[in-house]
């Protein structure tokens, strides 16, 4: 995606740490409570397609129990391998019932990295840092409870040439692999929620590595994704800048099209103000969380509220607005401002009024929160959490 400047969450760029991720992808619709969208599942479940539940806050990611599929392209089956480690930030579902399309290159020479329907997601020219990688995301539009958007977190990846696989997991990006290809180039996946693999296994195009996953450090904070990118070093180990963007090679082989958003300019803006225009308590201080997580520095604002209605929330600064969808801390919206190099999150929305890419001003409506649900709500100054406390009532 396109350069930023600050952000919540380190762990999209996996071969090269970083201390933000910006552009998520945006959905207007309401977060459906959590009965309903089990009952969803179960409903898509038994009708054979893969699907995903939100996590309860406060809770940690729950170990996936899927099975893994076998690496079949058309008729060829290779086999079906275990995953080495389970770390999914979603439940256990059933499987798909027909594995997803694997979309292969005229002369099948080369695979797009993620199975299944390509009009369900979305990737930009360069990576949110900058670097050449890719996030390949459900698409913007897809609603965080709809049937599309819960098979899409469960897609698995595929090799995108022939060649040797290696474990390659890291601290940023979790669970992951490197493809050395046979064309001399090396591939990196990384946040998988499943390996399907062993270290030094042959593939061909299209064989099933994985699954797209979250893992990663602070990649719980974001939705599930690959991260995919590709260098001319050795695949040795994951720590390459990589050299060639992928998004221009996808092209290449496959004829296939990023999408970039187009964000309209915006001036410095400072925050200032409650996110609320009802009282508000402040539930879980700022240094609760800043101890369990040094990238995660945030309090909890509790609405005072007697009603049963969901509660406004406001912007609190001029900025680009980024929304994601299935998170351990469900539905999140931010906005940056990146003449101020400013960020702030809330977490924890009901639902949002705004979409990715949108630019707001201070005292826009961004959503609605719960009455009886604590609205999480960051602040990042030059790249570092910063308690926002003190702007609270600087309105």
């Amino acid at each position: 995606m396109i350069l930023s400047l600050v952000i919540v969450s380190a762990a999209c760029n996996s071969p090269t740490p970083a201390v933000r991720r910006d552009l998520w992808p945006a959905t207007h619709t309401p977060l459906t409570p959590l009965s309903t969208i089990a009952e969803t599942a179960t409903s898509l479940a038994s009708q054979g397609a893969a699907t995903a539940l939100p996590q309860p806050s406060g809770l940690a990611p729950a170990a996936s129990a899927l099975p893994s599929p076998g690496n079949s392209i058309e008729a060829r089956t290779i086999g079906t391998p275990t995953p080495t480690w389970t770390a999914s930030a979603t439940p256990s579902v059933s499987p798909t019932p027909e594995p997803p399309r694997v979309t292969l290159s005229d002369d099948g020479r080369y695979a797009f990295p993620v199975a299944g329907d390509l009009t369900q997601m979305t990737w930009t020219h360069f990576h949110w840092d900058g670097s050449n990688a890719v996030d390949i995301e459900a698409a913007r539009d897809l609603p965080a409870d709809g049937e599309e958007f819960l098979t899409f977190i469960q897609l698995p990846v595929v090799a995108v040439t022939t060649g040797t696989v290696s474990i390659a997991d890291n601290r940023y990006g979790g669970l992951a692999l490197l493809l050395d290809g046979s064309d001399g180039y090396s591939y990196y996946y990384g946040h998988l929620s499943e390996q399907w693999v062993a270290d030094g296994q042959a593939v061909a195009p299209g064989d099933r590595l994985g699954r797209i996953g979250n893992t990663g450090y602070n990649t719980q904070y974001i939705e599930p994704h690959l991260h995919f990118s590709i260098s001319t070093h050795d695949a040795s180990d994951w720590r390459w800048e990589p050299d060639v963007n992928a998004a221009e090679q996808i092209s290449s082989w496959l004829g296939l099209s990023w999408q970039d958003l187009d964000i309209e300019t915006y001036p410095p803006d400072t925050v200032k103000g409650s996110p609320f225009a009802v009282p508000s308590d402040i539930t879980r201080p700022f240094s609760e969380p800043l101890a369990l997580n040094p990238d995660q520095g945030s309090i909890d604002l509790q609405p005072k509220s007697a009603g049963v209605e969901p509660v406004p929330v406001y912007a609190t600064v001029g900025g680009e607005i980024n929304v994601n969808r299935a998170t351990v801390m469900g539905l999140r919206a931010q906005i940056t401002n990146r003449p101020e190099r400013t960020t702030v999150v809330y977490s924890f929305l009901h639902e949002t009024a705004v979409a990715d890419g949108d630019v707001v001003a201070r005292g826009d409506l961004i959503g609605y929160v719960d009455p009886a649900v604590a609205l999480n709500y960051m602040l990042f100054v030059n790249d570092l959490p910063t308690d926002p406390v003190p702007t609270l009532d600087d309105g």
